[in-house]
Parts: C-alpha cells; sequence; structure tokens
C-alpha cells in the first residue's frame, strides 16, 4: 500500500506546482532578436514559472523520439527499486523496426537489466530498447500505449496522443509544445531519468550474445563537448528527436547562476550542415542569461496602500504592506518605474486587528517596451501593525446599530402599530362604558318616578 500512496501524494504535488505555472502565466511578450525558424518553440523560466517566448506553442506536432521519455517515466515507476532486473530481448521487439530506424541495436535473446535498457533509449535513441520496455513492464506494447496515454492525462498533458513507445512517425501520434514541456518538467523529477540524459556516453557491457563493449553516445549534441559547435555547458539534457515528418526537435533544461530554463524546439531542418533545433535553442539560452535576471520587485517593506480604521483608539489609518517578497523574472534594464501595481483593499476596516492580518491584495504587471502588461504576480496586503478597539466607541456602535437595524424598525413600527391599536380600543371601550352608564342612568329615573 506504501508505494501507490506515495505515487499520489507525488502526483498531487507535481499538478499543485503544475497549477501554480498555469495561473501566473498565459503569455509571453518578450522576442529574442532572432526570431527561431523551427515550427514551435516553448521557453520558459521554471524558477518563477514565466514563459520568456513562445511560438505555435499550443499547435499539433509530432515528437518523434522525445516519445521516450514517456516510456522511462512508466518503466521507471514500475521497476523503481528494481532497475537491476534481467529481461530478454525477443524477436517481437525487433520485427517492425526497419533499417532505417534509430537502434541499439540489439539481437533477440539478449538479456540485458532494465537500467542498460533505460540508457539504450534515453542516450542513444533506441527503437528496439523501447519496445522490449514497453513489452516487459506492461506485457505487451498494445497495453503499454494504453498506460502511456493514461500517464498523460494524470500529468497534464492536453493535447498528446500516442500509438507506440519510440515516436516512429503516426499521423495519430501527436504532441504540442507545451505537453512535451510538462512531460520532459516531470521526468526530471525522477533522479535516475535526471542522471542518465546528463550522460555524454555510456558504456553497454558485454551480454550473453554480443560480447564485446558498446559505446553509446548521446544524440543531443548540446551537452557534448566534442560537438563544439552545438555545445553549451549550462544544458543539463534531456532529449532529441527526429523523422521527416516531425523534423528536427530538442527539449532541454540549462541551468546557470542559480537559474533554470527549459526550452522546446520543434520541427528544425539542418541547415549548412547544423540542426537548427539545436543552435536555435543554444541562441536561446545564450539570450535569456545575458539579458534577464531574477529580482525582487515587490518587498514586505514596501507601504503598498492605507486604509481608513474604524473603532480604533487614537488611530483612523492602517498601513499595509506586502506579506511575502515578489521575485519575478524581468530584463536587466528593469526599473520600479516600469511596474503597474493595481490594489484591491476595502475603503475601511474595523478594529481591533492583528499585524499580519490579510486585508487585501495587489496585482503586479510589468511595463514592456511596447507597451504591454506582462503579469508578474500577486501579493496578499497584510497589516503593518496592532490596532486596539476603543470600547465607548465599540459600545456607541453598537447602541447605533440597534437604533439603524431593521429589527428595531420592525420592533418600533409595531410599538407604534399596537398603540394605535390601544387607544382605538381604548376609545372604543370608554365610549361604550359612557353609553351603558347612561342608560344606567336612565333606567334608575324611571324606576323612582
Amino acid at each position: 500500500m506504501r508505494k501507490p500512496i506515495k505515487s499520489v501524494i507525488f502526483l498531487l504535488i507535481f499538478c499543485l506546482t503544475l497549477s501554480e505555472f498555469s495561473a501566473l502565466k498565459a503569455s509571453a511578450l518578450w522576442n529574442p532578436p532572432t526570431t527561431p525558424t523551427v515550427n514551435a518553440v516553448y521557453l520558459i523560466n521554471t524558477d518563477v514559472n514565466t514563459v520568456i517566448y513562445q511560438k505555435n506553442q499550443n499547435e499539433k506536432v509530432y515528437p518523434a523520439s522525445i516519445t521516450k521519455l514517456m516510456t522511462a517515466i512508466l518503466v521507471c515507476e514500475k521497476f523503481k527499486d528494481k532497475l537491476d532486473t534481467k529481461v530478454t530481448v525477443e524477436q517481437e521487439d525487433l520485427a517492425e523496426l526497419t533499417p532505417y530506424d534509430s537502434k541499439v541495436p540489439l539481437k533477440a535473446g539478449e538479456e540485458l537489466t532494465i537500467e542498460q535498457l533505460l540508457n539504450c533509449i534515453l542516450i542513444k535513441s533506441g527503437d528496439d530498447a523501447a519496445n522490449t520496455l514497453a513489452r516487459v513492464t506492461s506485457g505487451s506494447v498494445e497495453d503499454f500505449v494504453e498506460q502511456m496515454n493514461k500517464k498523460a492525462k494524470e500529468i497534464g498533458l492536453k493535447n498528446t496522443h500516442y500509438v507506440n513507445p519510440h515516436g516512429l512517425h503516426d499521423p495519430d501520434h501527436y504532441t504540442t509544445a507545451v505537453d512535451v514541456y510538462i512531460l520532459a518538467k516531470y521526468a526530471m523529477t525522477i533522479p535516475k531519468l535526471k542522471s542518465i540524459v546528463a550522460t555524454q556516453t555510456y558504456k553497454l557491457p558485454p551480454t550473453n550474445i554480443v560480447k564485446e563493449e558498446r559505446i553509446l553516445r548521446n544524440t543531443n549534441y548540446l551537452i557534448m563537448e566534442n560537438m563544439t559547435k552545438s555545445y553549451y555547458k549550462y544544458v543539463k539534457g534531456i532529449k532529441t528527436g527526429s523523422t521527416t515528418p516531425a523534423g528536427k526537435c530538442l527539449v532541454s533544461y540549462a541551468e546557470k547562476d542559480g537559474k533554470t530554463y527549459y526550452c522546446v524546439a520543434m520541427g528544425g531542418e539542418m541547415k549548412d550542415g547544423v540542426n537548427t533545433a539545436f543552435s536555435e535553442t543554444k541562441a536561446l539560452y545564450k539570450w535569456v542569461f545575458r539579458n534577464f535576471d531574477i529580482k525582487p520587485v515587490v518587498k514586505t517593506t514596501d507601504t503598498a496602500a492605507q486604509v481608513s480604521v474604524e473603532l480604533a483608539a487614537n488611530k483612523t489609518k492602517l498601513l499595509l504592506k506586502p506579506e511575502t517578497q515578489l521575485n519575478a523574472l524581468v530584463p536587466n534594464s528593469f526599473k520600479t518605474s516600469d511596474l503597474k501595481i493595481d490594489v484591491h483593499v476595502p475603503s475601511k476596516v474595523t478594529a481591533p486587528i492583528k499585524k499580519g492580518d490579510v486585508i487585501g491584495s495587489e496585482d503586479v504587471m510589468l511595463i514592456t517596451a511596447d507597451g504591454k502588461l506582462q503579469k508578474l504576480g500577486t501579493v496578499k496586503l497584510v497589516a503593518s501593525e496592532n490596532v486596539d478597539r476603543s470600547m465607548s466607541l465599540y459600545i456607541l456602535s453598537i447602541i447605533t446599530k440597534f437604533f439603524n437595524s431593521i429589527w428595531f424598525k420592525i420592533v418600533a413600527v409595531l410599538l407604534v402599530i399596537l398603540l394605535i391599536v390601544y387607544i382605538i380600543l381604548s376609545v372604543h371601550f370608554n365610549k361604550r362604558k359612557r353609553m351603558l352608564n347612561r342608560r344606567r342612568m336612565k333606567k334608575y329615573k324611571y324606576k323612582r318616578y
């Protein structure tokens, strides 16, 4: 029971992280000096969940071998503590593949561990290894694909559908740049996968059939030091993909000076011998690291607003301060005058008030160079001090409220009505009493005579 519970808790935490990201940013308003030529791009800072640049981010694209990230996720979650489990490659794992497909290559009857096969799919991008892992994880490739689509929904991939575990082209096998980012970010929460995708070369030991060691080289040239044109030392992974319909694809992440960015580039091409998914990703990373920084745009020491205070002893105004500091990714040229802040507070508050009580909020927006507004976040505004209540003013307010209340008015009206009824009845009763008295007097007078 413990493993399923841990999995559920982990998934909830991941979804909450995503929900924070979704709520904070819906669009990006910065443009790099050179517009990328790849079909779709999604560049995001994950420290403060800010989208820096995007292009066709929600359009359907083909993931090619980036699909293997989902395959690796399901395998790791199934064999989490048993990655040293040995499995056998079967002929059915190799049957559908052509000589032009990406392979280790593996041979039918080979025995390898789950961890070795994970290295085969994430470093060498072996389709044969992906088929083997799918079969041993779910019993069949068909059942594994069903689990892939189920997992896609669980982690928030809204526009993704899989039909195989390796990414060979199929019109019904698709995704979007945003979904690729979500997939990659989820994959990087699994330590084993994070370690594998950062590996430049992997030595696959001899097996029961292949007697020599095989060297697997990472297909992601941005982490390969010997690929000088593409190499960028701050990139840590993750996965490439390439088919004719998909084009050249890459999802990666980079870390520098305490900041982390993910970049998705889909639908690139070979141009002058260079993979544009590689070159344009590298250019985007250089641009953001050079021109943007995370800075405090709202501090807890700032005075954000003031409100009127009622029933307070010797105080009529209360200063409000931000509850937390707001850090945001902004251009290096940022100035506080570039901010537009919308404050949402009541016109008045009533004592007693404790220091730190939430009174309102403020929306913080950045005015970009073209005059548009980029929302940086929302901060709660809290009372800057304690405010005691004046007992005399409090009692007076209770009395005033009572006399102004609807219930007092109803009671007053009822009393007036009762008084009027009483007067009418009294007049009527007195009149009748006088009439009766006159009759008695007449009767008495007649009796005497």
